[in-house]
């Protein structure tokens, strides 16, 4: 059976660094999504006729994505991935974390940067000075195996030695501290499969919704940070053919602005309204990440999400509340499939608002959902920001 296991990163510190731009202009949020991109070369999906009309932002979508799919060597070989193959000999003086051939790595990073590009955010590039770090980071995940799989290696290091998964050799130590570095700062990607590859992780990160990892959608927000400008890539098989990656994801360092709504939203109101579904899964959270420099994230009791079915009339799907659950101490509130939670720590932004109904939502072509969120507060006092008049809809 396949395992998937994502872990994920936290820092714990202040805010982001980079100025994330303008914030929203009213105590809504509201957009309307159409969460369903028909694609020749997205798996499983039935094909309509083409039309000749189809909009600018659908074909945009498909071009993004056709760049990812057209990586096809080695992205489906992996018998010859690297350019250096990695050697990890624990006894021996020397170790090789090994080099990913770039065709390989550009798979993870496009479909990094098609993620990004879905909600309104900018690129990023491969850090090639980070590159041997990304790549120790999995390799030292794959000597220590799934159970001691963690961001700092607290299991392996508690014991005073550093064992490989067998409790055979002691690992070098240089390899330790330079692959600790990397997953410290990076997003950590499990499977018991060989068959994944870097892409296949990143779609596991903006998936993020599993019982480990719903609460705080780390991963996710991770990808999605509007700063980020540089990443890297590592991935390693262990004897069983388990396969471990890493993605740098703690950089801020970029001026990446915020998308035009103004706010990080998952699935987004970018690209006219249009979301492709094969991104985006019926049972999967929601998110909408605002920036602290337009509201607080401390005064959050008043806040109320709707999301609503707007395709044809207006059928509600699902309200959340902070004052339903209680109050923001007794969130996260869980209730069956439902789940609600108002998370703010860093995560590269740090104010994040998750929901997920409690059925799971049609995913079928031309399907349109409304987020409306109310009772927003500005930072500083300044109370309850108005409604505008306009709100941004997309209806397509």
């Amino acid at each position: 059976m396949k395992r998937i296991r994502v872990k994920t990163l936290v820092v714990l510190g202040g805010l982001v660094a980079a100025c994330l731009g303008a914030f929203i202009a009213c105590d809504m949020v509201h957009f309307f999504e159409t969460v369903k991109v028909t694609d020749p070369n997205a798996p499983g999906q039935q094909q309509p006729i083409p039309n000749p009309n189809v909009p600018a932002a659908v074909a945009s979508i498909r071009s993004a994505y056709a760049s990812i799919t057209a990586v096809t060597s080695p992205k489906n070989d992996f018998s010859n991935i690297y350019s250096v193959n990695p050697d990890w000999i624990a006894s021996a003086p020397a170790y090789e974390v090994g080099a990913l051939l770039s065709a390989y790595e550009n798979n993870g990073l496009q479909t990094l940067n098609f993620m990004r590009g879905l909600a309104g955010l900018d690129p990023v590039t491969i850090d090639p000075s980070k590159q041997e770090e990304a790549q120790a980071g999995a390799v030292m995940l794959a000597i220590v195996g799934y159970d001691n799989m963690d961001h700092n290696f607290s299991q392996v290091i508690a014991s005073g030695n550093y064992w490989d998964a067998t409790g055979g050799e002691v690992l070098n130590t240089d390899l330790s501290d330079l692959g600790r570095d990397s997953t410290m700062a990076s997003n950590l990607y499990y499977s018991s499969e060989n068959t994944v590859d870097l892409g296949d992780s990143v779609k596991g990160y903006m998936y993020d919704s599993d019982a480990e990892n719903i609460e705080v959608l780390g991963h996710r927000r991770w990808c999605l940070n509007p700063p980020m400008s540089v990443t890297a890539f590592g991935r390693a098989v262990d004897d069983n053919d388990a396969s471990y990656m890493t993605m740098l994801a703690n950089d801020d360092n970029g001026l990446g602005a915020m998308p035009a709504s103004g706010f990080v939203a998952w699935p987004s109101p970018e690209n006219n309204g249009y979301f492709p579904a094969w991104v985006f899964a019926a049972n999967q959270a929601w998110s909408v990440s605002l920036p602290t420099s337009g509201y607080d994230k401390m005064n959050v009791e008043g806040v109320v999400v709707t999301l609503t079915d707007v395709t044809t009339t207006s059928s509600l799907v699902e309200e959340f509340s902070v004052a339903a659950a209680g109050g923001f101490s007794y969130l996260p509130a869980i209730a069956g499939n439902s789940f609600f939670n108002i998370d703010i720590v860093v995560y590269g932004m740090d104010f994040c608002i998750i929901f997920r109904p409690s059925t799971s939502i049609s995913l079928a072509l031309g399907k349109k959902y409304s987020v409306l969120i109310k009772g927003l507060q500005l930072t500083g006092g300044g109370g309850m920001r108005q409604t505008s008049n306009t709100k941004s809809s997309f209806l397509v």
